[in-house]
């Protein structure tokens, strides 16, 4: 009897490391890792107006040994190739990086990465503010978040407050009655442009809070930015 052939060898991890390479492929992503470790498969985006947007990018890798705790917190950015040959930007955190299993050789993860907004949720708090407008006491609530990137674009100064109290809520929760007790929503804005051919830079994203008055005016624009 005729013997069956031997299955093929496994493919050579350095093989399966040269071909994950980025360099030619239309969706990138830049992370604490270097640039090949994850390789884009496909990803989600949600994004609306007054809402926090949610990227879920599911990736390859030739390592089944990432290390979760080395993405957490850190900054990620997503580009997408558009048809004119530039680069749509999504710049933000990863709040998870989940292990999916893997076959052939390759390991699969899921990210989830959101904005620097997220992160006001995670702490809830008394605290009472006096003779301070509604976006004064925004910018003192931002202050307190070192990576906060926001700028202010309302054409219409608001009132000062006499008293203004936070009362057992997130502080994402608060900003939110704060500006819908003004008229005002936030739309989040990602810097743009192709990454250095190194990989290295990061894209950039800003919460822009803007007031629902569509009339041709000058805006009165006041911006915080990391240095």
């Amino acid at each position: 009897m005729k013997s069956l052939p031997s299955p093929p060898a496994a493919v050579p991890q350095a093989v399966l490391g040269a071909l994950l390479g980025q360099q030619t492929r239309q969706i990138t992503l830049q992370t604490a890792l270097a640039s090949d470790n994850l390789v884009v498969e496909r990803f989600t985006a949600r994004e609306a107006v007054s809402t926090p947007f949610v990227l879920e990018v599911d990736c390859l890798s030739s390592s089944a040994h990432i290390d979760p705790a080395k993405l957490a917190s850190r900054e990620a950015t997503l580009r997408l190739m558009l048809a004119d040959g530039r680069r749509r930007a999504w710049h933000g955190y990863v709040a998870d990086c989940t292990a999916l299993g893997g076959d052939g050789g390759l390991a699969r993860y899921r990210l989830r990465i959101v904005p620097w907004l997220d992160r006001l949720n995670g702490r809830e708090d008394c605290f009472v503010y006096q003779d301070k407008t509604a976006l004064e006491i925004i910018e003192d609530l931002f202050a307190d978040y070192p990576i906060a990137q926001y700028k202010l674009a309302v054409s219409q100064p608001c009132a000062k407050r006499s008293i203004c109290c936070q009362y057992r809520e997130t502080d994402y929760a608060f900003m939110l009655r704060l500006l819908a007790e003004e008229g005002l929503s936030f739309r989040i804005e990602h810097e743009q442009g192709d990454a250095p051919r190194d990989g290295s830079a990061q894209s950039r994203h800003s919460v822009v809070i803007f007031g629902n008055d569509d009339a041709p005016c000058a805006f009165l624009e006041h911006s915080n930015a990391l240095g």
